[in-house]
């Protein structure tokens, strides 16, 4: 697990942490990057990325221009 991290997400300011592992013992490494950010209206909203570890390198500029175009509408 990575250290956790500020970040914004819409111009709010917002936390990502990174975990990794399996489900089960010797099932496929999973790495999910979860962001948390607040609203103006005081919802909590949590956007969970999750992608096989070792194709990180591969797909992580897709899932961030994925997560890029997320809008929270209030």
């Amino acid at each position: 697990m990575e250290a956790a991290h500020d970040r914004t997400f819409e111009g709010r300011e917002a936390r990502t942490t990174i975990v990794e592992g399996s489900d089960v013992v010797g099932g496929v490494r999973l790495r999910a990057e979860i962001t948390a950010t607040s609203s103006d209206n005081t919802f909590i909203y949590f956007i969970v990325v999750t992608m096989p570890a070792e194709k990180y390198a591969q797909f992580a500029p897709t899932m961030d221009a994925i997560v890029e175009t997320i809008q929270i509408l209030e």
